[in-house]
């Protein structure tokens, strides 16, 4: 019997057959455009992670094959290469052996820890840096004031993002929550007087670097903390000169303290803690942090 240009022994395998092929054919139409794709919005898409996974193997093998070609040598001059290259042998290199960074200020790259930071946007991982001191903590140098800044994240649509192939497919899927971007801009803010301040205690720093992000937008940094009269930024309770701020180290971003004080009470720390405070003077243009970085 014959059904749909396939041969089969009944009608009822046949339909079944056809019913399996259409649906391959489908999934595999979809799959195939899909892969395509080089990036999905600022992700790499099917694509993207080819390329950056042949790119990967072309470069490790090219190694590989050179190693191949080393020891080849080395046995073809009736050398054992297992004594050449034993590991307990290997010169063992710390960061003071490394070369001077091409591309980054060495009081910032040559540090034993990365930079602690504290980010608002999601998903967020791993280990925080600094954070934001209970109002309440005995602790606090800001104990009694308002501290009533609001953390906010944006809340986008299920389909926000996500792809018109996959949009187009998983739309009437009862699995659809899959679809569902992760990513959302986020920020602790405020913009009246009565929001008071926001108070972060700071985690153990090496070099004193202090930077602060705004929300949301590539260049916003300027605008929303240096050139803003209505905001006043301290660090262990004293004011800091807003000349001294600069843009760093992109946009959205203004590096508050380049280093730790030497002098004054802004470079005391009687908790043993480093505080920032960030405060609304006066109402006005919301203040939106999404950020804050030491080192």
């Amino acid at each position: 019997m014959k059904v749909g240009g396939i041969l089969c022994k009944s009608t009822l395998a046949c339909v079944c057959i056809v019913r399996v092929r259409d649906s391959l054919t489908y999934s595999t139409y979809n799959y195939r455009h899909s892969r395509g794709t080089v990036m999905r919005n600022w992700h790499p898409g099917p694509m993207g992670f080819q390329l950056t996974s042949d790119s990967f193997t072309y470069v490790y093998t090219h190694a590989i094959l050179k190693a191949l070609d080393i020891i080849e040598k080395e046995v073809s001059d009736g050398n054992d290469p297992r004594e050449k290259w034993d590991a307990s042998t290997r010169p063992i290199f710390m960061k003071e052996d490394l070369p001077e960074p091409m591309f980054c200020d060495p009081i910032y790259c040559v540090v034993d820890e990365a930079p602690g930071c504290l980010n608002y946007e999601l998903p967020t991982f791993g280990q925080w840096g600094p954070r934001v001191e209970d109002p309440d903590d005995d602790l606090n140098p800001y104990l009694g004031e308002v501290q009533k800044w609001n953390i906010w994240h944006m809340d986008n649509d299920l389909w926000y993002m996500v792809g018109k192939q996959d949009s187009k497919v998983f739309r009437e899927r009862e699995d659809k929550e899959m679809c569902r971007h992760l990513d959302a801009c986020g920020a602790i803010s405020a913009s009246k007087v009565e929001d008071g301040m926001v108070v972060f205690r700071l985690p153990k720093m090496e070099v004193g670097l202090v930077v602060i992000c705004g929300c949301c937008g590539k260049n916003v940094g300027q605008n929303m903390f240096i050139n803003n009269d209505n905001l006043e930024i301290s660090f262990n309770t004293v004011p800091l000169n807003k000349t001294t701020f600069d843009v760093w180290p992109t946009e959205k971003c203004v590096r508050l303290l380049k280093k730790f004080p030497t002098s004054g009470r802004e470079s005391e720390t009687p908790t043993g803690h480093h505080y920032l405070a960030v405060k609304m003077l006066n109402d006005g243009a919301k203040v939106m942090i999404s950020h804050v970085i030491t080192v």
